[in-house]
């Protein structure tokens, strides 16, 4: 007989992430299986169908300090609740320290990548360089249960942090069912305006980070470009200009200016968008174009799968996995053969159909219901071998 669980899922409302939209809709569809779920967070958030304990704090707001002192102060707070699981993302602090006050309780964590352990991806990142030496040793030691997002993240869990293996369980996440086709074309004329786009475009969401291969990417658009003049590039993310932006975007800002004034106008950085406008920025692109160098999962191409448009993806990392044969693959490393793969693609449309209904097909495996459905079945597994 299952046991009914008592969860709590750690939510560091505010921060608008992969990891952030993960443990709502887990703790949504944990709740559905008939779980006792709370979400906890250090605000109310609305529109979320899960019970929700709110663990205010007057710091959480304060740059750097404050989510780190949110997620340290539940060590103590928790307590009274009387939970069975206390799932967290990441590296939280909840499942770090040595002395513990939880023995009765199955202590659960979702780690997304180890993009962290890679000193070319973390850069001069303090924060990464702190979370490989301090964070990472004793929150694999300390955890009950490590839920892995995919299968080459489990493989570089055991070779680099030498975690152990019968504490790795894999679980691909899903995707948002708003995503799909939209027949409206007054909402895509709209949201067309509203973010000032260009009639034809290939976009890129997520940050502007050396593991999305920013840099490259504008070196094989340069050939792109060439191919196809009506083509624009468009980014969800903010590019910071100013003196003092990261050393990345710094990059990548020099890259575009090396271009002449005509090739410099087809980028665009949108800096925000909201889920809704996500929606119909996927429906009005041509093709989905993330040759990133490393990810946790890329959940973006199963977005733009689910809304009908092809995918250009890295050969690399974890892309190959969760894509499933649904994508064109290209080195990240070589900018040619990212460029050829995207000319191919906007060249034949014999291909692009082709690739739409493969990811039509493909992301039909990656629902939230599934991945509470794993998460579910791991924690009673768990409980077992830990308590009997």
């Amino acid at each position: 007989m299952k046991k009914r669980f008592k969860v709590a899922i750690i939510c560091d409302a505010g921060f608008n992430t992969g990891t952030f939209y993960y443990a709502i809709r887990l703790a949504e569809e944990l709740s559905s299986l008939g779980c006792d779920v709370s979400l906890v967070t250090p605000v109310r958030l609305s529109d979320v169908k899960a019970k929700q304990v709110v663990l205010k704090s007057v710091l959480f707001k304060l740059p750097f300090a404050g989510r780190p002192y949110w997620l340290l102060s539940l060590y103590r707070r928790l307590r009274k609740y009387d939970f069975d699981i206390i799932h967290s993302f990441g590296y939280g602090i909840m499942n770090l320290l040595p002395f513990d006050i939880y023995k009765h309780t199955l202590k659960v964590t979702s780690i997304s990548d180890v993009i962290c352990d890679n000193k070319e991806m973390r850069g001069k990142s303090f924060a990464m360089w702190f979370i490989v030496k301090f964070l990472q040793p004793p929150h694999i030691r300390f955890n009950d249960l490590l839920i892995i997002s995919t299968q080459y993240t489990r493989g570089e869990m055991v070779r680099i942090r030498k975690a152990p293996a019968e504490k790795l369980r894999v679980s691909h996440l899903g995707v948002a069912e708003n995503f799909g086709k939209i027949k409206n074309k007054s909402v895509l004329d709209k949201a067309r305006k509203r973010l000032n786009l260009p009639d034809k475009f290939i976009i890129n969401t997520g940050g502007i980070k050396i593991s999305k291969n920013i840099v490259n990417m504008i070196k094989a658009f340069k050939i792109i470009s060439r191919q196809h003049p009506d083509v624009h590039l468009v980014f969800s993310g903010k590019l910071n200009t100013s003196s003092h932006a990261p050393d990345y975007h710094k990059k990548v800002y020099h890259e575009i200016m090396k271009l002449d004034k005509e090739a410099q106008e087809k980028f665009h950085f949108l800096s925000f968008v909201s889920e809704k406008d996500l929606e119909a920025l996927y429906n009005l692109a041509a093709l989905l174009f993330m040759p990133s160098l490393e990810e946790g999962f890329g959940l973006p191409m199963l977005e733009a799968m689910r809304s009908g448009i092809p995918v250009v993806t890295s050969n690399v990392s974890c892309m190959p996995e969760v894509a499933g044969g649904a994508a064109l693959l290209c080195s990240p490393y070589e900018p040619k053969d990212m460029a050829r793969k995207v000319d191919m693609v906007l060249r034949s449309k014999q291909l692009a159909d082709s690739l739409v209904n493969k990811g039509l097909k493909r992301v039909k495996n990656f629902t939230w219901k599934q991945t509470a459905k794993r998460a579910y079945a791991f924690y009673q597994e768990a409980w077992k071998k830990k308590f009997g």
